[in-house]
């Protein structure tokens, strides 16, 4: 048996298309979008006989929720070609790869995306347009205007950070990730936002160093989250971290 979508996945990735329990799969599906479904996953071996502007597209929509995203969206990331890869979309769709939401949205399945992510294995480089525009949306200053607004963009932002490679752009990624933590924390979900500090203090210290002025203020940062939520002995550390490197800079 399958246990999970990431069992599924390997088996595509494996090219397992004659086993037992992905048959089995296909044979107990309880209606006909199912199969079809399961039968495109199947075929997910001919996604490199995609045009470079489709698999472009899926490759955006799959780093994203498995929910409905607006197309404007995901058009947004070739903002000189829309009209052109509108119809590169129109094609996936009636292919069977997503589904359209009242012409407005679009969804894809999230055993496509799962598949779609073990194949094409997304960088940065191949989503910066739509990542830059999520860290730039969750800027500070934008979410202390009106955080209803950018709420739905965290999400967004929790997918990327899951599902993009930053090897090469570690920068980004501690932007991200130093965006979508202040945002929890002016959210009030000080448990996320701790999480993801935590994280953004080990990305800025590769990626700058411990002499780095954004080092400092990462560790800053981190230390009023400790003690806003009492955890009074590591933000002192934190505190008498911070007073350490300015006095040595001094």
């Amino acid at each position: 048996l399958l246990k999970s979508i990431a069992d599924f996945a390997s088996k595509i990735a494996e090219r397992e298309i004659d086993d037992e329990a992905l048959q089995r799969l296909v044979r107990v599906a309880h209606s006909d979008k199912e199969i079809r479904l399961y039968k495109h996953l199947l075929r997910m071996f001919s996604l490199g006989k995609l045009d470079s502007k489709a698999v472009f597209l899926l490759t955006q929509i799959a780093v994203l929720p498995a929910e409905p995203l607006p197309i404007e969206l995901i058009l947004m990331t070739k903002e000189n070609e829309k009209d052109i890869y509108s119809v590169f979309l129109e094609d996936v769709e009636q292919k069977g790869w997503i589904s359209f939401i009242n012409y407005e949205e679009v969804q894809m399945h999230r055993l496509v995306q799962t598949v779609i992510l073990k194949m094409t294995e997304p960088t940065y480089q191949d989503c910066s347009v739509l990542c830059e525009f999520i860290i730039e949306t969750l800027h500070l200053d934008k979410v202390r205007a009106s955080l209803i607004n950018v709420q739905s963009k965290s999400v967004y932002a929790e997918n990327l950070l899951e599902n993009m490679s930053f090897q090469y752009k570690l920068d980004r990624k501690q932007m991200l990730q130093s965006n979508l933590g202040n945002f929890y924390i002016i959210a009030g979900n000080y448990n996320k936002g701790l999480v993801l500090l935590e994280k953004n203090l080990l990305s800025v210290e590769i990626f700058y160093g411990k002499e780095h002025r954004n080092y400092t203020i990462s560790l800053n940062n981190l230390a009023f989250l400790y003690e806003r939520v009492s955890m009074y002995d590591k933000a002192l550390f934190l505190y008498e971290k911070v007073l350490q490197i300015q006095t040595q800079t001094v």
